[in-house]
């Protein structure tokens, strides 16, 4: 029952409005459009609604989903690799006994994922979930790497010290 009849007034409980758009491909577009949607939603139930009258609106539609993605993808990335980098610095502190290993190793890992991020653009590489879950991999893929390789030289000894390293 989407509308009852109260004496000669008419009280609507539930409307539907259904609304098409043109297909956007770039996710700040449609972050865009979703963060406006809602907007222009607000502000028609604002405006039509008196106040106090508890008239609210929700806007449903299924594509909002990977929409909203969109919108915090950027900055949970960022804030995952940032953690991500912190937790590398804390293990490899308790694990590697010197403060110099520890240092070349976070250094090593952060420069792999800047030069990552940073040839994303070159490549055409658009930041979405795919290549966010890629950047977080590629912080484990590298420290394992690192830390192994900081390891064999921590417990090499002699003059080529670098080059036994290399071939252990």
């Amino acid at each position: 029952r989407a509308a009852l009849l109260a004496g000669d007034r008419v009280l609507v409980r539930s409307a539907r409005l259904q609304v098409r758009t043109e297909p956007l491909a770039e996710s700040t577009a449609r972050a865009k459009s979703m963060t406006e949607t809602r907007q222009a939603t607000a502000d028609a139930v604002a405006a039509l609604a008196p106040p106090g009258s508890g008239l609210d609106a929700t806007l449903q539609f299924g594509a909002f989903i990977f929409f909203e993605a969109d919108v915090i993808l950027p900055t949970s990335t960022y804030t995952s690799l940032g953690l991500g980098a912190a937790a590398i610095a804390i293990v490899t502190l308790v694990l590697l006994p010197h403060l110099a290993a520890v240092l070349v190793v976070v250094v090593a890992v952060a420069s792999i994922d800047v030069m990552l991020l940073g040839s994303m653009p070159l490549f055409g590489i658009k930041l979405n979930t795919v290549s966010g879950i890629n950047l977080l991999l590629s912080i484990g893929l590298s420290v394992d790497a690192v830390a192994h390789v900081t390891h064999a030289f921590l417990h090499a000894d002699g003059p080529l010290r670098a080059a036994s390293t290399m071939v252990k």
